[in-house]
């Protein structure tokens, strides 16, 4: 024995993870951070009711990102429940889902209404930021071109994929609190 015991010995739970595998998990929990962040950004650039639905009724979503946020962090710290995962494949997948899942849903929903109005048309417009960019749009009506209801279509798939990854991650979170919480009752329940 070389004077140390397992009791004092701490070591970080992915201490025999390859580095590439600890810094994957540790990008995805910070894409998991900032991926929200950048997603209303993105749909900043095409306006719409949904940023003014969120301004006007926050709390489920600031709670949902909390709980994002919580998710995350539990990856990134160096003891964080989800950092040692069992399977750092699937949550290495639910994390991405759900960070492109956001993104690409904030790009592809085609959204609008009165207040985003142009100089020459006063009326109801719609638009999103992958119609802005093929150049198409604002439209009058919500889903009035092909193209627009190809931009729909991605955003709700980019929305089941969201929704299913966040959904996930709150599974492995509760997952690696019960692991964490039975390997630190474990040392306690042995004989002496």
């Amino acid at each position: 024995m070389t004077g140390t015991s397992p009791r004092h010995h701490h070591e970080p739970p992915d201490a025999q993870r390859p580095g590439a595998a600890r810094l994957a998990v540790l990008v995805a929990g910070w894409g998991l951070i900032l991926a929200p962040l950048l997603a209303v950004a993105v749909k900043g650039i095409s306006l719409g009711l949904s940023l003014l639905i969120f301004a006007f009724y926050p709390l489920v979503p600031l709670l949902g990102y909390a709980l994002l946020v919580l998710v995350a962090t539990s990856m990134i710290r160096r003891r964080g429940a989800l950092r040692a995962s069992a399977r750092p494949g699937r949550l290495l997948t639910w994390a991405w889902l759900t960070s492109g899942g956001v993104l690409l849903f904030a790009a592809a929903f085609v959204d609008g209404g009165y207040f985003v109005r142009t100089d020459d048309d006063p009326t109801h417009t719609y638009r999103s930021v992958l119609t802005m960019l093929a150049g198409a749009g604002p439209f009058e009506e919500q889903n009035e071109t092909p193209l627009a209801q190809f931009s729909n279509g991605i955003a709700v798939a980019a929305a089941i994929a969201w929704v299913l990854g966040y959904l996930a991650l709150v599974v492995e979170l509760i997952i690696g609190w019960r692991r964490a919480r039975r390997a630190t009752d474990a040392p306690r329940q042995q004989p002496r």
